[in-house]
This record gives C-alpha cells, structure tokens and sequence, in this order.
C-alpha cells in the first residue's frame, strides 16, 4: 500500500461519527464527566450498538472503522478521569421521570458473576456460578460477582416488567480483601451500602427493594425498615418471632421489654393451618397465577441484633409447577397479595442479566486493570438502561417486531438493540424515508465499513 493510499484510508475510517439522536441523549449526563470522557464514551457506545460480536476495544474500534492497535479507545478506563455515581444519580431521575413514578420505587437488587479470565485481572476470583449450579452441585467460575442495583418499570406494549440497572459494586472475595488490607463485604453488605446511599440523594421517595434469601438478612431487614425503606424478600421456615412486649407497670424494676413471647414458627403455623386464603397474583414472567397463602406478624428475633416488626407469608403455586415459599416484608401495611405480586417482580433482573451476557457481552470484556475493570463492566449493565430509554417509544409504536417468532407476546431487548442498530447506519448513511424507494450510491470506504461489520464472528 502506497503512503498516499494509508492516508486517504485511514482519513476514511475517520469519517464515521455520533448519530444526533444518541449525542442528544448523552448529553443528559454531560455534566457527570469531562468533555474529552464524553466524547470517548458517545464513540463507544455507538460502536457497541453497531458491533455483533465481543466487546473487546479492538472489535469496537474494527467496527467504527478505527485501526484497532492504534485506536485512542485503549486507555479511556484506565488514565480518564471516569466518576460513575453522577452518572447513577442523573440516569436514576431520568427513569423516574421518564415512567413518572411518583408513589414507590421499585429497587430489585441480585448478584451475577462474569466470567473473566487472567492471572493479572483486578478482583478476579472462583465464585459459584449461578446459572449452572444447582442445590446438590456446585460449579464454580473464574471472574468477578457484581452486585446490581436496578429499578423495575413497566414498558406500555410489552408483557413484562424491566429491570434497568441503575448502580453496580464488585464483591471481592476475602482472600482478595484481606491482600488488600480492606475490610471483606459480603453481596448483602455491598447492596445495603448501595440503597443507603441512593436513599442518601433521594430522601423523599420511598423505595421498595425486592431481592433472594441472600439479601434478605436480618440486618437487612433492620436497616430497610427505617422511614421510606421496605424490604420484600424470603424468610425463614424456622425463623424465631416474639409478640407485642408487655408494657411495664408502675414501679416495676428493670428496663421495659423490647419482645414478647415467643410465637409459633412459620412452619409449625402452616403444618395445623387447613383452609388457605385464595387470590390471584402477579407472576414471573409477567403472568398471573392462582395461589393460596397465610399471612401474620411479628417480631423477628436474632441473638445479639435484637428484634425487627415483619408479615410473613407463605405462597403455594395451586398448579403445582412452582415450589412451596416463605415471603417477607418490614411493611405491615402491605396485603399478602401485593408483597407476592412484589417478590415475583424480583424475576425481571434475571432476565437483564441474561440480555447482558447475550446482546452485550459483557463476558467479552479483556480490561484487566483497577480502574478499567470497576468502569467499563458498569458502564456495560448502564447501557442496557440507556437502549431501553432510547427505544421505548420506537417498540411501544410499533406494531411489527423485527425479531419475530411465533407466540411471541411483545416487544424484547433484542428487538431494542436491532432498531437502535439499524437507525445507526442509516443516520451514518444519510438515508431517510423518502429515499427507500429511491436510488442511493453508497461510497466504497462506506461499504468496507458495512461489510467488516456484517462479517464479524461471535
């Protein structure tokens, strides 16, 4: 190749630039970074909507038609001065008022490991994968585990709720804490210093936080039993509760009783229990599902953390696909119906971790350093909050699915992920509805760029 012709060739990979609609909705969060990190960040995301394969930066920049080792794209997470919490407060109240939530935010809070291989990869190690475990055997995984913080939202056109992630934390294993001379934090820690601190910047907004048994800790439920905190999650079968404390009489010594007598467990109320309440309920998946329940109260009691007000209920799946469970909420207020219909709503971050690993790949990932690992991987879980603001309205319009199969109910991510893809080339073409039936000539450096991008292996 001539010098002339690497010029004119790397002038042409050079051409490609932001779409409008893209840089108008980055520019939200133009006060959370620099100018420089902003425009580093609109290029990568324009290249991982365009991209089908990993998401490494040297696929990104082939993708964007940059040359890969020589790209300025390989030391944004690692020398930018990158804040991630501004960006979580302002996509935070961009949610909100996008969906205008204005009596309780719905927080659904879970773990979810990556796989993520190398010797030198900050925070890397073996956890028990999630996905390929079951309750007798336990497989393990190489990579981190992040603890995700998301708001649940329900899209107008679509069968289910979402969960959009709004806030990440790595959970280090206490080998690794104690190399660092850092006190260990367990998932529940790390989720209960994230809500503390959202609750923090939003002090008038009651949230509701809805996550597995692991989540669902004593001190859990401590903490989120404070004004504007509620905690639904799973209890115990023999979980120790106490009733209404005696008030002290006149002249009594001693201090006044913080619990009562001891109850019942839960297990022993629905083994005499013999008539069930019935009702119908919101389900995984988005469905309903007829089910029976008993619902009651008291005070749960650890040894040495004192004594916290719950309802507990136990749900069976009448049907009988569904195994038997023990559900819990700091607040009593709360009809068994609605803290079923809540737990169940906990199924939706599930299903963002799966589109994370699948459309995303967020496994793909080869940054190996402290900065570039605690940036990057939750960028990668806040764009899957960003296409859903970006095409909610496209999908709910739209009558047609670019993704179809039969019985398929709604709108997916991927179907998100495709129109956001396609309305990228087209912007980058110039190509717009009057042209469909029209002749259009298409550049040949325009056309390389197509072609690498439609030949990518995953």
């Amino acid at each position: 190749m001539l010098p002339n012709e690497k010029s004119s060739l790397i002038t042409e990979r050079l051409t490609m630039s932001v779409p409008s609609f893209i840089s108008d909705f980055m520019s939200i969060f133009s006060e959370c970074a620099s100018k420089p990190s902003m425009t580093r960040l609109c290029e990568l995301l324009t290249a991982r909507i365009l991209a089908i394969g990993k998401s490494t930066i040297s696929n990104l920049a082939r993708v964007y038609g940059l040359d890969p080792y020589a790209c300025p794209w390989h030391h944004v997470f690692s020398r930018y001065s990158i804040s991630l919490w501004p960006f979580s407060l302002t996509l935070i109240r961009l949610i909100i008022s996008t969906f205008s939530i204005s009596r309780n935010v719905i927080l659904a809070i879970d773990d979810t490991t990556c796989l993520h291989k190398g010797p030198k990869v900050f925070g890397r190690a073996k956890h028990r994968d999630g996905v390929r475990s079951s309750h007798g055997t336990l497989v393990p995984l190489m990579g981190h585990k992040w603890v995700v913080l998301s708001i649940v939202v329900r899209i107008p056109g679509t069968f289910r709720q979402w969960a959009l992630p709004i806030a990440v934390g790595l959970c280090r294993s206490s080998e690794f804490a104690k190399s660092q001379k850092k006190r260990h934090k367990t998932p529940a820690h790390i989720g209960r210093l994230l809500v503390a601190k959202i609750k923090r910047s939003f002090p008038k907004i009651n949230f509701i936080i809805v996550g597995d048994q692991g989540f669902g800790q004593h001190q859990s439920a401590k903490d989120f039993s404070k004004p504007g905190l509620t905690l639904v999650s799973k209890f115990y079968p023999d979980a120790v509760l106490r009733g209404l404390p005696q008030p002290k009489k006149k002249g009594q010594p001693g201090r006044q009783q913080t619990m009562g007598a001891r109850l019942p467990k839960p297990s022993e109320v629905v083994n005499l229990t013999e008539n069930f309440s019935k009702a119908t309920v919101s389900w995984y998946g988005g469905g309903e599902r007829d089910v029976e329940f008993i619902a009651n109260e008291g005070f749960w009691y650890r040894q040495g953390k004192g004594v916290v007000k719950v309802k507990w209920v136990f749900v069976r799946d009448i049907t009988g696909t569904h195994r038997d469970e023990y559900l819990y909420t700091t607040d009593t207020n709360l009809s068994p119906e609605e803290v079923i219909s809540l737990f169940t709503s906990r199924w939706a971050i599930e299903t963002t971790f799966q589109e994370c690993k699948g459309q995303l790949k967020i496994e793909s990932t080869r940054v190996w350093s402290e900065r570039s690992t605690l940036s990057l991987i939750p960028l990668i879980f806040g764009m899957y909050s960003m296409v859903v603001l970006i095409t909610k309205d496209k999908v709910t319009n739209s009558t047609r699915f670019p993704i179809s199969w039969p019985g398929k109910k709604g709108p997916t991510f991927s179907d998100m992920i495709l129109i956001l893809r396609r309305n990228t080339w087209e912007a980058y073409l110039n190509i717009n509805t009057q042209m469909d039936q029209g002749t259009y000539a298409i550049r040949s450096s325009e056309i390389r760029k197509i072609i690498g991008a439609l030949c990518q292996s995953g």
